[in-house]
C-alpha cells in the first residue's frame, strides 16, 4: 500500500511542479511581449507584436517573426529578458 501511496504523492507533486514551471515561463514570456511593446515606442526599428502582424499582409504571425524580432532587440542589449524568451519561443513546437 506504499508504494501507491508514494507514487500518488509523487504524481501530484510532479504535476504541480509542471504547472508552476508553465506559469513561471508564461510569466517570462508576457513580460517580453510587454517590454517589446515599450521598447518599440523607443527603438525605430522594433515593431510591437501589433504592427508586426500588419506588416505581414494577411500572413499569419509565427513563431520565426517573433525570433527575428527579439533578435534584433538582443542586439540592442536586452539580454536578461528576451534571451531566456527566445529559448522558450524556439523550443515550442507549433503543431
Amino acid at each position: 500500500m506504499n508504494d501507491f501511496t508514494g507514487t500518488g504523492k509523487q504524481a501530484k507533486a510532479d504535476a504541480e511542479s509542471r504547472l508552476q514551471t508553465a506559469k513561471m515561463c508564461a510569466t517570462m514570456l508576457i513580460n517580453a511581449i510587454a517590454y517589446q511593446h515599450n521598447l518599440s515606442n523607443h527603438h525605430d526599428e522594433i515593431e510591437d507584436l501589433h504592427s508586426l502582424s500588419r506588416s505581414l499582409r494577411g500572413r499569419e504571425l509565427n513563431k520565426g517573426d517573433l525570433l527575428v524580432e527579439w533578435g534584433k532587440i538582443l542586439e540592442i542589449n536586452y539580454w536578461p529578458i528576451f534571451h531566456i524568451a527566445l529559448e522558450l519561443v524556439d523550443d515550442l513546437t507549433m503543431d
